[in-house]
């Protein structure tokens, strides 16, 4: 009874020990406490918000959902794996906008176990569909690229950590702290970002698909065409002599890309109009770095003030 009871105890500390060792938001090895916090971020950018919002804070641990990258996140079908990942989560990181619709009843099954934090709360949405220009899809639906603006990106963390606050209140002063570190930084892009803009001749844009409405929006440019209305429905023979016939009027001297999505259709329009191809990314997959939507960004001021000039 005795060898017993003494075997139990040790499987009881290796099983402790094991438990104790885990990764923070950077990868680094951290003790934690024996029932971890666990943060699920459905795609690249709220992970990224996110982590700079959990810094350091030991018993937390963040997890994505859907790939970084070699995916369309809007066309992303959940496997067993991703739902048992959601079923385990304490708290899931949503953008709204109905960007989730296709885990809708997933997400809904579990807002009894996990909170739910929509980081797109607060933000005025940009609606499209029900016009002219796009006939054959007339119900409105809201444009769910609203992580796509540093402007945007500021309200998106300020959700995230309010979200965190809640879920995990010891945590508050780290939060805290760690998210005003972090919008110190997207504000300072954004006012790098207004600035240079502001100092460029050009408004109108050409972009791949509507991923950049709600960054236009914020810094006074103009979306003249978008090749794709809805990503990977290419465009007709007849919808593309009409783009090229546009962006010939406009005088626009860019046409971008996204480096998510193939360029032939970008490329065609190019040799037809003159227009050079750029890259414009809205950081929907990519790499994860905590700098990574900051870099991405100064890459794209770099190809916009190129566009504009």
């Amino acid at each position: 009874m005795k060898h017993r009871f003494i075997l139990i105890l040790t499987i009881a500390a290796i099983a402790l020990n094991f438990g104790c060792q885990g990764k923070n938001a950077k990868g680094r090895k951290v003790k934690v406490e024996a029932k971890p916090f666990n943060v699920v971020a459905i795609f690249l950018p709220l992970q990224v918000f996110t982590a700079n919002v959990i810094g350091q804070r030991e018993g937390v641990f963040l997890d994505r959902l859907l790939p970084a990258s070699g995916i369309d996140p809007h066309n992303y079908s959940m496997s067993p794996q991703d739902v048992a990942k959601l079923y385990e989560s304490d708290v899931i990181i949503i953008n709204g906008f109905s960007f989730e619709q296709r885990f809708a009843d997933t997400i809904g099954e579990i807002e009894d176990e996990a909170l739910v934090v929509n980081a797109s709360e607060g933000i005025t949405p940009i609606l499209y569909g029900e016009s002219e220009d796009d006939p054959e899809h007339p119900k409105v639906d809201v444009n769910p690229h609203c992580w796509a603006s540093p402007k945007t990106a500021i309200t998106m963390v300020e959700n995230i950590r309010n979200g965190l606050i809640k879920a995990d209140p010891k945590g508050t002063e780290v939060y805290m702290a760690n998210t005003a570190n972090y919008i110190d930084r997207l504000k300072a892009l954004d006012a790098q970002i207004a600035l240079t803009l502001a100092g460029v001749p050009g408004r109108g844009i050409v972009t791949f698909h509507n991923a950049f409405d709600y960054f236009a929006r914020d810094y006074g440019l103009d979306i003249i065409a978008v090749i794709e209305t809805h990503p990977g429905q290419q465009p007709s023979a007849g919808e593309l002599a009409k783009l090229a016939n546009l962006i010939k009027e406009s005088g626009v001297k860019v046409i971008f890309a996204e480096p998510q999505y193939p360029t032939e259709i970008a490329d065609v329009l190019a040799k037809e109009t003159g227009a050079e191809v750029l890259v414009l990314d809205p950081y929907g997959t990519g790499t994860f770095s905590l700098d990574g939507y900051e870099l991405v960004w100064q890459a794209n001021l770099k190809n916009l003030v190129k566009a504009l000039s």
